[in-house]
């Protein structure tokens, strides 16, 4: 009889500890949404090239975040603020969205796969939450179907698969009726 008590406990953490194992890229109970205004002067009609050295230069952190692969982590606390800087809006999104992008930002196997090869304008940015320090970002360009995601430990390789895009696209614009 402790033999089966026994086994079921064992069981019962087991079980307790896979589903609390989930595949979501991060934690958060908070997702601030940010767009590029669509007055947004552009920096340039051909792509320029700004040097490394200079990168205290608004310019380079606005070349950088709207074409580049920055931010290289989640550290700066003033990330948002430089992004208003640069002709970002702030959006909300409402609570109610939360578990459906916690679907989308995670770790799956994709049916259908595809890749683009276009100069991403990464005019949609998700600052992901969680108890007021930045747990990720993600970067997304709709026109390319690319994306840049920091700030999780998860293979981010499938990201956009499967019809992602999508559906974070049919969130967001709700949310900006």
């Amino acid at each position: 009889m402790n033999k089966n008590i026994l086994i079921l406990l064992i069981l019962i953490f087991n079980f307790g500890c896979v589903s609390n194992n989930h595949n979501n890229y991060f934690e958060f109970d908070d997702i601030e949404y940010y767009r590029l205004d669509p007055n947004y002067v552009k920096l340039s009609e051909n792509i320029k090239i700004i040097e490394d050295k200079d990168s205290s230069k608004i310019e380079n952190f606005e070349f950088n975040i709207i074409h580049g692969y920055k931010p290289d982590g989640t550290s700066d606390k003033n990330f948002p603020k430089k992004l208003l800087d640069v002709g970002y809006v702030k959006k909300s999104i409402e609570p109610k969205f939360y578990n459906e992008i916690s679907s989308i930002f995670s770790e799956k196997r994709a049916i259908d796969s595809y890749s683009m090869g276009c100069i991403p304008w990464f005019r949609d940015i998700l600052i992901f939450k969680n108890k007021g320090n930045i747990s990720g970002i993600a970067k997304i360009c709709f026109k390319c179907r690319q994306s840049i995601i920091r700030g999780t430990i998860k293979n981010v390789e499938n990201f956009g698969q499967d019809g992602d895009f999508e559906k974070l696209s049919k969130i967001l614009n709700e949310e900006n009726k």
